[in-house]
């Protein structure tokens, strides 16, 4: 190896980890944000059928709900005022 491919591969590497969590962890799951918030799955499931927390979705034919960490960020300022 090459000092220039190990600078590749780690800029690669690197561009690879923000589009993770640039794109894929833009959402959360059910169960993730019971756990921030230290209630019940069902409870985030309630939540998000009475419009609480808002542009939740259902990808393709799951059952798992995904959260935007945006509704997420709103959902916990709400939460913790309380």
């Amino acid at each position: 190896m090459t000092l220039a491919t190990d600078a590749t591969k780690w800029i690669l590497t690197f561009f690879l980890f923000i589009l993770y969590y640039e794109y894929m962890k833009a959402y959360l799951n059910a169960a993730e944000v019971a756990k921030l918030l230290s209630v019940d799955r069902a409870t985030v499931t309630r939540w998000i059928k009475r419009g609480v927390i808002k542009d939740a979705i259902r990808p393709g034919g799951t059952q798992n709900w995904r959260i935007p960490l945006s509704s997420y960020q709103e959902l916990s300022k709400q939460y913790e005022s309380r």
